[in-house]
């Protein structure tokens, strides 16, 4: 009797390489930061009377290195044709300032700004603004939905700390929604100005966020991860850097 030996071969499927959760995300806040950066500008706001001299009679040229404001924030883009979104607390009195917003690099003066007065769906104190430059085929910011928010949303807030992005280039920092609907809680009255609200808790309710937001970052834009916007920075805690 012939017998036929039979070998029995186990096959192993090779399982293909799992994705490294951690290049995934950094790749998502990195695209979103591409995507919506061209988007958002540095804002100065500075005295009529300095919008040409120094203290010393030398004439300022806002293009300059050696040009430094005292009082600066961001904005978004949400038309092309120059309309800048960003926080009327950043702006003070268009009466006194002159604004200079620099974009790619280059800087121009505001030509027109006007105070939100109402916004649908929203306390009458919005502490919006809008400006207006003359400049054409800007790229307007992707709006997401801030109701989709969850705490725990990865979040990234795009600014102008410390005035640094008069170069054209907005600072990017990261973190995660903390709360929702958060009613800020009420200024010492030594941070209370004659411009704006006296009280964080009229701002209404806020995105509460642990990204960082040094000085400079009023305006700003908040983005999800897709690079869209979700909300505009707006207020910090005092005597600290802490969002709200």
């Amino acid at each position: 009797m012939a017998l036929s030996a039979i070998g029995v071969t186990t096959a192993f499927a090779q399982e293909s390489p799992v994705d490294d959760p951690v290049a995934v995300v950094q790749k998502a806040v990195t695209d979103a930061i591409a995507k919506a950066e061209s988007s958002v500008v540095a804002i100065a706001r500075v005295r009529k009377r300095e919008k040409k001299f120094d203290p010393t009679g030398v004439s300022i040229d806002p293009s300059s290195t050696d040009f430094i404001p005292q009082h600066f924030g961001a904005g978004v883009v949400v038309d092309p044709q120059g309309l800048i979104l960003t926080t009327y607390h950043l702006l003070g009195d268009p009466e006194k300032f002159d604004y200079i917003v620099w974009l790619n690099r280059a800087p121009y003066e505001v030509t027109r700004i006007a105070a939100v007065q109402q916004v649908n769906a929203a306390d009458p104190w919005t502490d919006l603004a809008i400006l207006k430059i003359e400049a054409a085929n800007l790229t307007p910011i992707s709006f997401g939905d801030a109701d989709a928010l969850k705490k725990g949303t990865f979040v990234v807030a795009l600014g102008n700390p410390h005035g640094i992005a008069r170069d054209g280039k907005l600072s990017a920092s990261w973190g995660i929604v903390s709360n929702l609907e958060r009613k800020a809680p009420t200024s010492p009255p030594e941070f209370r100005t004659s411009e704006g609200k006296e009280t964080l808790h009229h701002f209404g309710t806020l995105i509460q966020t642990d990204a960082k937001l040094p000085p400079g970052s009023s305006g700003g834009a908040l983005i999800n991860l897709q690079g869209e916007m979700v909300g505009l920075i707006t207020s910090l805690t005092p005597r600290s850097e802490e969002p709200t």
